[in-house]
């Protein structure tokens, strides 16, 4: 189902909430952001974002500009940067003021774990745009908002 995009208007105090049992109403949530995400032709939408408190995020692959060995929707359940490494500065837009570009500063690799949609824990070795827009989804699910 295509969802709204929530744009709150105020920094809210409670942060997404880990998942720990990926049941129906988790993969419903994750088919939602996939909707949305392909309706709009985003890169990557979390699960907050259309208004679910979850530590989710997914990433169209197929989108990224760069050459990468995947494709297709990386799904990210409880995604956590464990490692980084140099300096990339960007500017990125946020969904809250899509018309601005905010200037930051990012790490050029990122080693990221998650869980997929079947429960089984990953790695991905990120570089360059997918490490920026890793991050960008990460700080989304951490509650950060600019």
């Amino acid at each position: 189902m295509i969802r709204d995009i929530k744009i709150p208007k105020k920094i809210e105090t409670a942060l997404p909430a880990v998942v720990c049992n990926i049941n129906s109403h988790i993969r419903s949530v994750i088919n939602d952001i996939e909707d949305t995400m392909r309706k709009h032709s985003y890169k990557s939408l979390s699960a907050p974002h259309i208004g679910f408190p979850y530590k989710i995020s997914l990433i169209n692959l197929d989108l990224i500009e760069e050459k990468i060995d995947q494709s297709g929707i990386l799904v990210m359940i409880n995604p956590r940067v464990v490692d980084g490494l140099g300096d990339i500065y960007v500017e990125e837009k946020f969904l809250s003021d899509p018309d601005k570009l905010e200037p930051r500063l990012r790490a050029y690799i990122s080693i990221v774990e998650y869980h997929d949609i079947d429960g089984n824990e990953k790695e991905i070795s990120a570089i360059n745009e997918l490490s920026v827009i890793v991050q960008h989804e990460l700080d989304c699910v951490e509650g950060l908002r600019f």
